[in-house]
């Protein structure tokens, strides 16, 4: 498993702790209508910024959903921003919070909701782009 995926992401039901020298992480997931299937010019471009660029930027971690059912508004394109912290969890007995079971393990804990983004406007790759570096501030990785 990556370092950070979806599937880390947990609810302690038991004692929580913090573990020392872990920053939050910010996780972006982008839904799109639709990703590799492209006629036009315009989809196309739209197309290699979602496949190739998305990734191509420091430090992000996160993913692009082809899923119009995450989307609230069918013709939008959603860009959410979560934040998580990673701690320590030891579980407990639902009925009995002092008695501790199972091992200690890590998950990823929400902090609050996520941010969202508004990024129907956005078509070409240049676009794109300009919007996660100017806007955004995400820096591309050196080549």
């Amino acid at each position: 498993m990556p370092p950070f995926s979806i599937a880390n992401i947990a609810y302690c039901q038991g004692n929580v702790s913090p573990i020392q020298g872990e920053e939050p992480l910010d996780f972006w997931i982008l839904a799109v209508d639709e990703i590799h299937s492209f006629d036009d010019e315009m989809t196309k471009d739209r197309s290699e910024f979602l496949r190739y660029d998305f990734y191509s930027y420091e430090n992000i971690s996160g993913e692009v959903l082809s899923d119009g059912y995450f989307m609230e508004n069918k013709q939008n394109q959603a860009l959410r921003k979560y934040r998580y912290q990673k701690k320590r969890c030891q579980e407990t007995w639902p009925d009995k919070p002092e008695v501790l079971y199972g091992k200690p393990f890590d998950f990823y804990e929400s902090l609050n909701e996520p941010e969202i983004f508004d990024v129907s406007n956005l078509v070409f790759r240049h676009e794109w782009r300009s919007y996660f570096e100017h806007t955004l501030g995400l820096k591309p990785k050196a080549n």
